[in-house]
């Protein structure tokens, strides 16, 4: 039996994978996959190198590939540095992909996982540095690489590699660079969501969700000429000037940036529109859903919504989303609950949460606002 599971985090890493096998301090396993594929510029090389980066990922892992821009700008600016990855995806798979997405490194074809389970990896994407004796010095997410490679050299940038990327993946300016474009590997469902103080990262992410997640912006809510538009999916990589930006400011950059980059503006509106007004019909029932969780987690499990320790904003917002209804919550209710609500059948949601969770909707025609967005 099949699960789909998408956890949504917001403000954190959408995917972190730390190994509870940290091997830091150890000396490395040889590298050496069943082949070597050399994406189209990249040439094989016996030159000694200060320290070898290893990644391990695949196609289908959205966190994977969401890095692969940031490993490719940091193997241009550290020529120092060996860059290599390992898959357990066959030779086919890897072809293929790398005619779509571009490689600046060699990938290494692990079928059997025989160095994924020499290097201990527990998640994906994970990466090591190792130095020139072959220990390694450094173990994590390809997220937090820039730092520690920064760590390693000081700062220094070799500048003729650094206009190379300059050229190649960004559109440098003196305090930021944001690089956008419509998502093209075909990865289905699968879509990957990092925000750091000084970095956004975006896979796959349609124009809608973006709205929701950045802008609070639900489905329900939008009013658009073209429909078709909102389900467009974009990769989005945002890289903010450490020593110019303060990164508390990185999401309202984002958020600036990115639809002027997609063409798009909108107006908040008023106007007449059926309405679902929430109402607690039954405190007793809904309190004994109360959560005890320290942080909210949203799951789609089967055919399932399921909610861990969040208020009632977000059960709007899943209605908005899901049913395209227009809700109101016109009531003061602090506590966080769970709840469990079929994805895929909205008669259903709403007697389970009256039957179930003391909660029904009063449906009224009146004025409320919408989003009105158009293209600029």
């Amino acid at each position: 039996m099949k699960v789909k599971l998408l956890v949504l985090l917001f403000l954190s890493i959408f995917f972190k994978a730390n190994s509870q096998n940290t091997l830091v301090g150890t000396k490395a396993p040889e590298i050496n996959p069943d082949k070597w594929i050399y994406p189209e510029g990249v040439t094989t090389s016996n030159e000694t190198k200060d320290y070898t980066v290893v990644d391990f990922w695949f196609t289908k892992c959205a966190p994977c590939v969401a890095t692969i821009p940031e490993l490719n700008y940091l193997s241009l600016q550290n020529p120092n540095i060996r860059f290599l990855s390992i898959t357990f995806d066959n030779t086919k798979i890897i072809e293929s992909f790398i005619k779509k997405a571009p490689m600046y490194y060699p990938i290494g074809i692990d079928t059997e996982s025989k160095l994924i389970k020499k290097f201990k990896v527990s998640g994906f994407p994970e990466t090591f540095i190792i130095d020139k004796k072959g220990i390694i010095i450094w173990q994590g997410h390809p997220i937090h690489l820039s730092s520690a490679l920064a760590n390693l050299s000081k700062g220094k940038q070799n500048k003729s590699n650094f206009e190379l990327s300059q050229k190649n993946e960004w559109n440098q300016r003196s305090s930021y660079s944001m690089n956008i474009k419509e998502h093209t590997l075909g990865m289905g469902p699968a879509s990957s969501l990092s925000i750091q103080p000084f970095d956004v990262m975006l896979l796959n992410r349609k124009v809608k969700r973006i709205l929701n997640d950045f802008y609070g912006i639900n489905n329900s809510r939008i009013i658009t000429s073209d429909s078709l538009f909102l389900e467009k999916s974009y990769d989005v990589q945002l890289k903010l000037n450490k020593e110019v930006i303060n990164p508390k400011n990185s999401l309202e950059i984002f958020k600036f940036h990115y639809l002027n980059s997609i063409g798009l503006k909108y107006e908040k509106i008023t106007k007449s529109s059926l309405v679902h007004e929430l109402i607690i019909s039954d405190n007793k029932k809904l309190n004994t859903f109360i959560s005890k969780e320290k942080h909210e987690g949203i799951s789609i499990r089967y055919d399932n919504w399921e909610s861990k320790g969040i208020k009632l904003e977000k059960l709007k917002s899943f209605l908005e989303n899901n049913y395209n209804l227009v809700v109101e919550l016109n009531i003061e209710n602090t506590n966080k609950f769970n709840f469990i609500l079929p994805k895929n059948n909205l008669k259903k949601a709403l007697l389970k949460l009256e039957n179930e969770y003391g909660i029904s909707f009063l449906e009224k025609n009146k004025r409320t606002y919408f989003y009105e967005f158009k293209k600029n």
